[in-house]
């Protein structure tokens, strides 16, 4: 089954019908805890690999480096008797979800305006009646998102704990603007000579000395100030 909710609001009705097809082509086939491999159901239906990388992008899956999914809102989607429960197989992808009004979310869950703020994990302020989302939360994803023009595989980096921790040290030492500049100008320092190749948040993190050091050759070329 599928929550009205979900499925009629601007942000799936938006997407185009290859991502809206696979979704319901992983509701329907995932097991009692929303888990599913979408590799065969993409193969079975001829969809294209961007329509999972635009439900990934849209949050409407949470991907993990096995291959698996889970779809996020698979608890508003459906209601199980607990005599007909049968737990997901996977146990490792299930152990870093947390769950928030039937939604599931990575790492930390939302916290709820006149609720115990989550220390350093919390951004912004909160106000009266608005959710905050801790770090692991929409603004991570948005960043990691912005690496699809130089990896591939970028949806896997969104399940993957080491990459989310280096974009939340990156977003407060840098700030969210110059480091979208960073990633922005990644494919073309990428193919520099001299310059390290990033593909990933961990990477950027770790090599940012050398990549700073490297584009000083390239004096009045790099549009950017780091």
């Amino acid at each position: 089954m599928f929550s009205k909710e979900v499925v009629r609001s601007d942000k799936f009705t938006e997407m185009s019908s290859d991502a809206q097809s696979l979704y319901f082509h992983l509701g329907m086939e995932a097991d009692d805890d929303g888990f599913v491999t979408p590799k065969g159901i993409m193969r079975l239906i001829n969809a294209p690999e961007d329509a999972l990388r635009v439900l990934v992008a849209k949050q409407f899956v949470i991907p993990f480096d096995s291959g698996v999914v889970v779809v996020r809102d698979w608890k508003e989607n459906n209601y199980l008797r607990t005599d007909r429960y049968k737990p997901t197989q996977y146990k490792e992808e299930m152990a870093l979800l947390s769950e928030d009004n039937n939604r599931y979310t990575i790492g930390i869950p939302l916290v709820h305006a006149g609720k115990d703020r989550i220390g350093e994990d919390s951004i912004g302020k909160e106000r009266k009646g608005e959710v905050t989302e801790p770090a692991q939360g929409a603004e991570v994803n948005e960043v990691i998102n912005l690496f699809k023009g130089v990896n591939p595989s970028y949806a896997r980096l969104f399940a993957h704990r080491t990459q989310r921790t280096a974009v939340e040290r990156l977003l407060k030492v840098h700030g969210r603007e110059k480091l979208e500049a960073m990633i922005n100008f990644l494919p073309r320092s990428n193919n520099m000579e001299y310059v390290p190749v990033i593909t990933t948040p961990a990477q950027l993190e770790a090599k940012m000395g050398q990549l700073v050091a490297a584009l000083q050759k390239y004096k009045n070329k790099a549009p950017i100030i780091l």
